[in-house]
């Protein structure tokens, strides 16, 4: 059996958690399934594939820090088709002054197969006819 919390603890527990919600606060940069970007996906069946955090991802700063102060990187790897939904296709990284403080997957929203050769010719003959437009 354990010991029994003693009243200073409970004190000094106390006064650590005031502390930190006087003096920190916590901010949401990403939430998980939100899409940060769209990309070209050669050769795919769909043109575009949409990427979403693969897990909430945030911050907790000392109040009066600017959320300007953090970087978001977005390193998306080479995709190629296949993609099966939720497939690590990169990651979001979180930075301070050039210092990794958070990071998390990227992931495909969709399945995206292998487009057929009658599928990259109309889009090679539809780029002919927008060229420029």
């Amino acid at each position: 059996m354990g010991e029994p919390t003693s009243p200073v603890r409970n004190s000094e527990v106390s006064q650590l958690m005031d502390y930190a919600f006087a003096n920190y606060k916590s901010e949401v940069l990403f939430q998980k399934g939100q899409e940060v970007q769209q990309v070209e996906i050669d050769k795919g069946d769909t043109p575009k594939l949409a990427l979403l955090a693969g897990d909430t991802v945030g911050i907790l700063m000392k109040k009066g820090t600017k959320k300007e102060e953090y970087q978001s990187e977005i390193i998306v790897n080479e995709i190629q088709a296949p993609v099966k939904k939720g497939q690590v296709v990169g990651s979001i990284v979180i930075k301070q002054g050039g210092n990794e403080i958070a990071k998390t997957d990227l992931v495909a929203a969709a399945d995206c197969g292998e487009a057929g050769m009658w599928t990259l010719f109309k889009r090679t003959v539809k780029s002919w006819f927008t060229f420029g437009g």
